[in-house]
């Protein structure tokens, strides 16, 4: 019985709110008893929202991450996406992977230079000479008697050395002076000759190119010997030793023209003097000299 009535008293108490929001429901919807029919005029439309009052500034570059949040009250975001690199501000150069686009500069086409030749007396010193033996002579005592030899022939020349300064040459030589058509006196009369006289030595001197006129003069200090070359057919003609080895001088004076950067042609004159002792049956000094005309080949 207790059961019933406490069902009812709920019941009643749920249909009493129900009544309730319905008539509440009715007055909202109704319109006031004193307004007037609308006309048939468009809404007008709703006023704009008012403009924030300041832009955000964007966020500093580079942009720090994690992003924060933006300020509350505001609709600016500027900050990239999430998972996208920030954009870098243009830096003027081109993009990776692509070459630059400038001009590339033109240069009119240069000639080949040939290095200009120079005429310079350095280095490595060849002369070799070959010319007339204008005259050649020996003389001295053979046999108790005053003897002398004397012709004109051939005369060979030649040096080799290297310059220790510009110009200036120290070279060793060979000379060789014979005579083919010999002459021979005794006590002052001519007499047959059956042989030709050699005059022949080695030495070293130096040698000083005027550079300007390539003109050049040499001096050698000699060892020089004399001897007689038989050239007659009897059975008793016989060579014979006119002199030992002994001091000498040679002279030499000459004038060359250029054919290339390294070698010249010219020609020259030769003074040879010697002083030799006598061997065998010869006393005293051998004098012996030559004067000759040579035409001359160098390489320098």
């Amino acid at each position: 019985m207790r059961a019933r009535q406490l069902l009812l008293s709920i019941a009643s108490i749920f249909l009493a709110s129900i009544m309730a929001s319905a008539a509440m429901a009715q007055t909202a919807s109704a319109p006031p008893a004193n307004s007037q029919p609308t006309s048939s005029a468009p809404a007008a439309a709703p006023a704009a929202a008012p403009p924030p009052s300041a832009t955000p500034a964007p966020y500093p570059y580079p942009y720090p991450y994690p992003y924060p949040y933006p300020p509350a009250g505001t609709y600016y975001y500027p900050y990239p996406q999430p998972g996208y690199p920030p954009s870098y501000p243009p830096s003027g150069y081109p993009s990776a992977g692509y070459p630059p686009t400038y001009a590339q500069p033109s240069y009119p086409p240069v000639a080949a230079v040939k290095r200009p030749v120079q005429h310079i007396h350095d280095g490595l010193y060849l002369r070799m000479n070959a010319g007339f033996d204008i005259s050649t002579s020996v003389s001295g005592r053979i046999g108790g008697i005053q003897t002398e030899y004397s012709g004109y022939g051939l005369a060979l020349a030649g040096a080799a050395g290297v310059a220790i300064v510009r110009n200036l040459i120290l070279f060793g030589t060979l000379t060789l002076d014979t005579t083919t058509d010999t002459s021979e006196r005794l006590s002052g009369y001519s007499v047959y000759a059956d042989g030709d006289v050699n005059l022949y030595g080695f030495g070293a001197g130096l040698a000083y190119y005027v550079e300007i006129v390539n003109m050049y003069a040499a001096a050698a200090v000699m060892g020089m010997k004399a001897d007689l070359t038989p050239t007659g057919t009897s059975s008793s003609s016989q060579g014979m030793n006119l002199s030992r080895l002994g001091p000498g001088l040679a002279v030499l004076v000459g004038k060359e023209w250029w054919m290339s950067e390294n070698w010249g042609l010219g020609v020259a004159t030769q003074l040879l003097q010697s002083w030799m002792p006598g061997v065998g049956s010869s006393s005293g000094t051998m004098r012996g000299g030559s004067f000759s005309l040579l035409f001359s080949a160098t390489y320098n």
